[in-house]
């Protein structure tokens, strides 16, 4: 979260304040699995995998510029 907090501080461009929301969000859902009592549904790692793969091409898409 702190690399997320530098990276806001430092990046004004609204498409990556989006992208940073998502990514702030796929964190949250990491720690969930890691830390909570409750069983991770498959319908829901399905999601985040899904979700990190879409993040991870943007990603790689834009520093392929």
């Amino acid at each position: 979260m702190e690399a997320v907090q530098l990276l806001k501080q430092h990046i004004k461009d609204p498409i990556w304040a989006l992208k940073l929301s998502v990514f702030t969000g796929l964190l949250g859902q990491k720690s969930l699995v890691e830390y909570d009592s409750r069983e991770f549904r498959e319908s829901e790692a399905a999601s985040v995998v899904k979700d990190v793969g879409r993040y991870f091409e943007w990603v790689k898409g834009f520093f392929a510029l």
